[in-house]
């Protein structure tokens, strides 16, 4: 069954990708949210959402060309984009369910989705102890990949159904999508995904300034090889390792 252990612990896993005008939280309007859900129906697994949309920055045209430069997208395709407060609102329907395990590519991207939620009053869900935080970079750093989201791609044999040589130009359904793929193989890969919920791993000197309320963050070692499973991030700090 696809990602088995982890339907033990959660009816809902929901992968998400969200895009900013900027790098600081509370400064910068969305600018592209995504979602893939997959939920337990019936005893089965099914992708049962699949959500992607762009918001519409026609009233912020200081960063319009700037938002386009960066993330390739057009005008015609900006200006049909919705208003920020709907996108938000269709986002935490798929989002906001009882026992969902909320999983992107690294720290920011939750920081990014909290913020936003918050906007609107909307980010209870995120503390919510029936909600789990896992973040792929953390799981990649233990398998002995400390790269790019494109690079770990290549090295678990995706980069021919997705290239994100340039991430900023794919649009985030498809980094969604690439991000969903790439769970399942970490999870054949060694079935021990449910173990990092809620720990988010750092490599810098320091710890991220930004930071959830409900994830533990812990210094990460890096590694070019694969940790052994009692070796991983969480089970060597709970070991007091």
């Amino acid at each position: 069954m696809v990602f088995e252990s982890l339907f033990k612990e959660f009816k809902h896993i929901v992968v998400f990708d969200i895009r900013m005008a900027g790098l600081i939280p509370k400064e910068s309007p969305v600018v592209e949210m995504a979602a893939c859900r997959f939920s337990m129906v019936n005893g089965k697994i099914v992708n049962d959402v699949n959500y992607e949309t762009v918001v519409n920055l026609s009233s912020k045209n200081t960063i319009d060309q700037e938002v386009m430069k960066k993330y390739g997208i057009s005008k015609e395709k900006l200006d049909a984009g919705i208003d920020e407060k709907e996108a938000v609102e269709n986002m935490y329907n798929v989002l906001c369910r009882p026992s969902t395990l909320l999983v992107s590519y690294g720290n920011p991207e939750f920081i990014f989705l909290a913020d936003v939620m918050n906007r609107y009053k909307k980010a209870a869900f995120i503390n919510d102890c029936r909600t789990g935080l896992l973040d792929i970079r953390t799981v990649l750093r233990d398998r002995g990949q400390n790269v790019s989201l494109s690079k770990a791609i290549e090295a678990y044999g995706l980069g021919s159904k997705y290239n994100l040589s340039n991430q900023e130009g794919i649009c985030s359904g498809d980094k969604c999508k690439a991000l969903a793929t790439l769970l399942l193989r970490l999870h054949n890969e060694r079935d021990d995904l449910y173990r990092y919920q809620n720990w988010f791993g750092y490599d810098t000197e320091k710890a991220p300034a930004w930071k959830l309320n409900v994830v533990s963050y812990v210094h990460q070692s890096v590694s070019n090889v694969m940790v052994p499973e009692n070796g991983i991030l969480p089970l060597r700090f709970i070991a007091g390792l």
